[in-house]
């Protein structure tokens, strides 16, 4: 049986559709943070901006996840613990977290979607509102939700649009169980060990294109996507270490 941490290590590798070619060849007129909960990727996406000098749009509302947002944000020092939240949505609490760090290129907003294809295509409602550049847009999204977003986004946004995926140092797990163990050791903290080892196997059936999936053969939200074997039997080795777990648990 393969070892779940060298499983969850690929499903890390093949999610994030990491690039071939650097930002600065890329010369993006547009950074895009979508919704998530890692305060790393909220710096990353300001320095991104500031380093390639093109404005920033913040994408996401206020749902079951923003909390975590929150919470991760006040964790990190990011966002101080008087700061009122209450309704903020994601693409909020980002802007406030920017704007103490003094980022100085031009912040939009995108404050109502809920899931990854609204954050497509109410983005592209506000690139048309304002009349922004997006040619070339770099994309930043938990790794793990990466190349999902990058389809969702290719499969809503004109064809004239390049999107490119900018990622964090992608962390190498070392152990799931009891707790999650990983290099650099920070990112353990980015998720919690359920959620993680659910998000990762559900990504895998979400961009299979079955009747279950996301692709054209089922709920028509990406295109078609053809998962290499490898990367499937990693996600059934993790699938099978999760229910064992689960047993183990109960």
């Amino acid at each position: 049986m393969m070892n779940p941490a060298v499983a969850l290590n690929q499903l890390l590798a093949y999610l994030a559709h990491s690039e071939t070619t650097t930002l600065a060849t890329f010369q993006p007129d547009l950074v895009i943070l979508a919704g998530n909960s890692l305060p790393s990727l909220t710096l990353l996406a300001g320095e991104v901006a500031q380093k390639q000098h093109c404005p920033l749009l913040l994408v996401g509302g206020h749902g079951h996840a923003t909390q975590h947002l929150v919470d991760q944000l006040q964790h990190a020092d990011l966002l101080p613990l008087a700061q009122s939240t209450r309704g903020v949505s994601e693409a909020g609490l980002n802007g406030m977290v920017l704007a103490r760090q003094g980022l100085q290129q031009p912040i939009y907003y995108e404050r109502l979607s809920r899931n990854t294809g609204e954050n497509a295509r109410f983005a592209w409602q506000v690139v048309q509102r304002y009349q922004l550049s997006a040619k070339r847009v770099a994309l930043l999204q938990d790794p793990f939700l990466q190349r999902r977003t990058w389809l969702t986004f290719v499969e809503n946004w004109p064809l004239t649009t390049q999107f490119y995926s900018v990622n964090p140092e992608l962390p190498q797990f070392r152990t799931l169980t009891p707790a999650l163990k990983t290099v650099p050791a920070s990112a353990a903290q980015w998720w919690s060990q359920p959620y993680l080892l659910a998000l990762a196997v559900g990504e895998i059936q979400r961009l299979q294109d079955t009747p279950q999936g996301y692709g054209p053969n089922g709920a028509g939200f990406i295109p078609h996507v053809k998962v290499p074997v490898p990367v499937l039997q990693a996600a059934a080795a993790l699938q099978q270490h999760y229910q064992l777990a689960a047993q183990i648990q109960r």
